[in-house]
């Protein structure tokens, strides 16, 4: 018996012709496909060494060479691995040898009809965290609308994020916009996460040397309520102040 490996073609497709069975107790591998988006922000991207870890209901994989080069900011890469079946995915790891720093936005990991997405919860950096840890990213839908206040300098150009804080627990901090707010705007963003129940409360926060001075933010979550959390004066002016907290009274308390 042969490899129990099976062959990708050039178009990412499983040339079944050449796979053989595993020896007498081996285990059989199956094709993954896994996109990585990394965000269109500044200093993203990385050129390092990346692995990738996934754990399902049955089991858990070995550690498998994702990229030798690194991923590019604004795009998304679409990599091939073959691995054993693990069942359902509902976790992965991503690790990295390189010190360089580097910041995903979500990984989606395929299976022939079905597939699992994960939010990147941090930025990892071989200086720090070496490897991050993804669980599943939730299909609750949210409409969030931030006004900028009108003052003069109100705007910004960095990147801003936002966790949602809610009566089941709390979103991974997601990107809520990759360019930032101009003065007095009002714009609207869809994001997907998990669904945390009554919504309560909110974290802004930014990683770039930059201020933002919200008016309002509304998050709507589809179908269901709107919360709407008014900043009261409460800037964003990192790196001295790089997170807020807006909050309504929490429902039950």
């Amino acid at each position: 018996m042969k490899s129990d490996v099976a062959v990708l073609d050039e178009d990412g497709g499983v040339n079944w012709a050449f796979c053989e069975l595993p020896e007498a107790g081996g285990e059989v591998k199956i094709p993954y496909r896994i996109y990585v988006v990394t965000p269109n922000i500044k200093g993203a991207g990385s050129v390092g060494i990346f692995y990738l870890t996934l754990t399902g209901t049955s089991g858990v994989t070995d550690e498998l060479l994702l990229t030798s080069d690194g991923f590019v900011e604004g795009t998304t890469a679409i990599q091939n691995v073959v691995a054993k079946n693990v069942g359902d995915v509902n976790k992965i790891m991503l690790r990295t040898s390189s010190s360089d720093t580097y910041e995903c936005a979500t990984i989606r990991v395929e299976l022939e009809a079905k597939f699992w997405d994960f939010d990147c919860q941090e930025v990892i950096s071989c200086g720090k965290h070496c490897s991050t840890v993804m669980k599943l990213a939730g299909s609750q839908r949210f409409e969030i609308t931030s006004t900028t206040s009108a003052k003069d300098g109100a705007g910004t150009d960095a990147p801003i994020y936002i966790q949602i804080l809610g009566v089941d627990g709390r979103t991974a901090k997601k990107i809520l916009t990759e360019d930032g707010f101009e003065q007095g705007s009002t714009e609207t963003v869809t994001i997907n996460a998990m669904d945390v129940g009554q919504v309560y409360g909110i974290v802004l926060s930014e990683t770039q040397s930059d201020s933002w001075t919200p008016e309002k933010i509304s998050v709507k979550r589809a179908g269901i309520e709107e919360s709407v959390f008014e900043a009261k004066g409460q800037m964003l002016n990192c790196p001295n102040q790089c997170a807020i907290t807006l909050s309504l009274p929490k429902p039950g308390a």
